[in-house]
């Protein structure tokens, strides 16, 4: 199976072998790891980039699933679909300022969620200050443990050693993003939905805003 995922933090396609940089790279390994108990024959490489290029090698037979993250709901049936409601995090024992510049914990200017976060402070004639720029979850993470600012994660994702999610924060709620599971159709297409619907309990074990048997086969903006 060759799959990518539309990790939100990349908007330039990206070739080769590797991990997602956001949380989903755990919970994909999980729904992996639950398949190949049942299908040991199985093999999987992974990789990420844009979601318009990921949609056209679906279509080429190049990929066999992709997984994605979009700040819009698709405008194509995918197998799987859900929101995801961000949350602002922050440490304990950070003092934070209720007005002024906000000091950001983030992947960097090209991440779906520091966009989605700079947007909505401007909203509020506010500022940002990028305090700290990683590359893994685990990095964002221990940056805002440390005090060096705050940063907007998924919900599911945002259970890290040494943060909170901020409740009732002084900054404005963020949106929801949306998440979900494209599936190639065509011969074996059985196999490839199981994987996904694997895939898709892991990343998201609530309810789907799609019914599990909708799939892809044009493209859609992301």
């Amino acid at each position: 199976f060759f799959f990518q995922a539309e990790d939100g933090i990349r908007d330039s396609s990206v070739t080769g072998v590797q991990t997602c940089a956001l949380p989903i790279s755990a919970a994909i390994s999980r729904g992996l790891s639950s398949m190949r108990a049942r299908r040991p024959d199985l093999r999987y490489a992974a990789s990420s980039g844009s979601l318009d290029g990921l949609l056209k090698d679906l279509r080429e037979g190049e990929l066999d699933l992709v997984v994605w993250v979009s700040a819009a709901a698709p405008a194509q049936e995918a197998r799987h679909c859900w929101s995801e409601e961000l949350v602002w995090v922050r440490s304990p024992a950070a003092s934070v300022p209720s007005d002024g510049v906000v000091p950001l914990v983030s992947y960097g200017d090209h991440c779906l969620l520091t966009r989605t976060a700079i947007a909505a402070i401007g909203n509020i004639g506010r500022e940002c200050e990028m305090t700290f720029i990683g590359s893994s979850i685990a990095g964002l993470g221990a940056a805002v443990a440390a005090g060096l600012g705050v940063t907007p994660l998924p919900r599911s994702c945002a259970n890290l050693p040494g943060v909170e999610i901020w409740e009732n924060a002084p900054l404005p709620k963020l949106p929801s993003i949306f998440s979900g599971i494209f599936v190639r159709e065509g011969a074996d297409a059985d196999d490839r939905e199981q994987v996904a619907d694997a895939i898709a309990a892991a990343l998201h074990p609530g309810p789907s805003l799609g019914d599990g048997r909708a799939r892809s086969g044009t493209s859609a903006a992301a």
